[in-house]
């Protein structure tokens, strides 16, 4: 019967120390998930009221080792048949406690905050808002945000971990570019910070709306968000491809900047059934370009990333200026609103329908020999 007994005992306590490492483990390599009440490190607010479950959790640390080394070595504790019984039985109810607890962790996030414009715009398309414990204070600015209406209204934050902590949230997303110090602070403090690229190609806002539809646990709305993103693009392309002549197109920026190769708006022109015209006017390093060149040799369009009235500051007299007004009598222009390709997102696919409007009024008024 002790023999019997002991068996028992022992396969119950296998079972409960290979979870309970297991759990461990994946504690250890998952530092987001150290408010887990089983996980080292410090408790989360939300699951305080399992500190409880403290005592049976610093047993269990403790003898879990001892008795999985003896394993390893083929021996059995020394202990009577009653401790031994007694101590695996402890074991087995922290392993099936683990698994009850774990449960309630498992729910998507309710409490999210965004740290970053792009994120903040693809977010509000993905969850309710109520959902949403934050987004940045430029979430709701026109001036720089492709969804201010919708953004407006919510909670901001200016991304100090301070105030991120206030929200007490269980999902921080984060951008590429977010300041290193707050992410690792975050993540220090028991937080499940997700950090996501900043996009420059079509591809990749595909890839980062998977990515953060996946973090928020919203497949479907992601895949959703990705076939209307799709969907519009294919239409374009179908309709340029009904006349194969590529305008060139100069994307114009405040203080004299142009968008060139290997950006996001230069796919759009791309996809749109440009050329970009930037390749075609003198630049400098830092992707500046001088009003001169570009009066000297014109792009067939203009395409500006705002209005000329839109900055007061002399970082937007090169929009005001005589010399581009004149131009812009004789070319064709277009005002391209900065913020939808300022971030890759799924508003990408409003700045291209926009362009291939542009692009049929212009070959509209081309003789038919061009």
């Amino acid at each position: 019967m002790i023999c019997s007994g002991w068996r028992r005992s022992e396969m119950i306590a296998r079972v409960a120390v290979l979870t309970l490492l297991a759990i461990r483990t994946h504690c250890a390599m998952q530092p987001s998930l150290s408010s887990w009440a089983l996980c080292p490190g410090p408790i989360h607010p939300r699951t305080r009221k399992l500190k409880i479950f403290g005592y049976w959790q610093q047993r269990a640390q403790n003898l879990a080792p001892e008795i999985a080394g003896l394993w390893v070595l083929g021996t059995r504790p020394r202990m009577t048949a009653e401790g031994a019984s007694k101590s695996y039985t402890m074991l087995a109810m922290v392993a099936m406690l683990a698994l009850f607890i774990a449960p309630a962790h498992a729910a998507p996030p309710q409490r999210i905050v965004s740290l970053n414009l792009c994120t903040d715009q693809i977010l509000v398309d993905l969850v309710a808002r109520e959902r949403i414990a934050a987004v940045t204070h430029l979430a709701a600015d026109a001036t720089v945000s492709a969804a201010p209406e919708k953004l407006a209204g919510l909670a901001v934050t200016r991304g100090a971990a301070e105030d991120v902590l206030a929200r007490d949230p269980d999902l921080i997303i984060a951008g590429a570019y977010t300041t290193p110090a707050t992410v690792d602070l975050l993540r220090r403090l028991g937080r499940r910070v997700v950090v996501v690229p900043l996009p420059d190609t079509v591809a990749g806002v595909r890839a980062l709306i998977g990515e953060i539809a996946a973090a928020v646990e919203a497949p479907v709305a992601g895949a959703e968000l990705v076939a209307a993103l799709d969907a519009r693009i294919e239409r374009v392309q179908a309709q340029a491809a009904l006349n194969q002549q590529r305008p060139a197109a100069l994307v114009y920026q405040v203080n004299n900047y142009v968008s060139g190769s290997g950006t996001l708006v230069d796919e759009a022109l791309q996809i749109a059934g440009y050329r970009n015209a930037a390749a075609m006017t003198t630049k400098f390093a830092n992707g500046k370009t001088d009003l001169e060149s570009i009066v000297k040799a014109p792009p067939d369009v203009m395409v500006l990333a705002t209005r000329p009235d839109a900055y007061a500051t002399v970082v937007g007299d090169n929009l005001r200026h005589p010399a581009l007004a004149r131009l812009m009598q004789r070319v064709p222009s277009v005002v391209l609103p900065w913020p939808l390709w300022l971030c890759g997102t799924h508003h990408i696919a409003t700045a291209i329908e926009q362009l291939a409007v542009a692009r049929l009024a212009v070959l509209e008024k081309r003789p038919s020999s061009q």
